[in-house]
């Protein structure tokens, strides 16, 4: 019993100093999501679909361009009516982006991804 608990005792311990993700990648590498939900005054929906058309889809599309993003995705929600029940909500629009990894995203508010040339090729074009 006593050399029960103590191989126990060694097989924990190297789980511990081996930490068990040896084939693992690395965590900064894999990619990263942002959610961002956006709620809209009513009849104002088209208005708010242009905007994110003119900027966050454009500035998207050249940071996906220059590798920062790998994709990213807009999604109005609509109301759907069965008898007896109503789900959804016509005034909200969820925008999702998946940057490259951890550095792509943390990124986007410094200057170690060139994000302020996006929004310059973006305003240019």
């Amino acid at each position: 019993m006593r050399l029960l608990k103590l191989s126990g005792l060694v097989l924990g311990a190297l789980c511990f100093i081996v930490r068990g993700d040896a084939q693992s990648p690395d965590l900064a590498e894999k990619p990263v999501w942002t959610l961002e939900f956006i709620e809209v005054r009513p009849n104002n929906m088209g208005l708010a679909l242009g905007y994110l058309d003119d900027h966050w889809m454009r500035v998207r599309e050249e940071a996906k361009r220059q590798g920062a993003v790998l994709s990213y995705h807009r999604i109005s929600e609509v109301l759907l009516v069965a008898p007896g029940s109503k789900t959804g909500d016509p005034n909200s629009i969820v925008l999702l982006t998946e940057y490259r990894n951890l550095a792509a995203f943390s990124g986007r508010e410094s200057s170690s991804i060139p994000y302020r040339s996006i929004y310059r090729a973006v305003r240019q074009a």
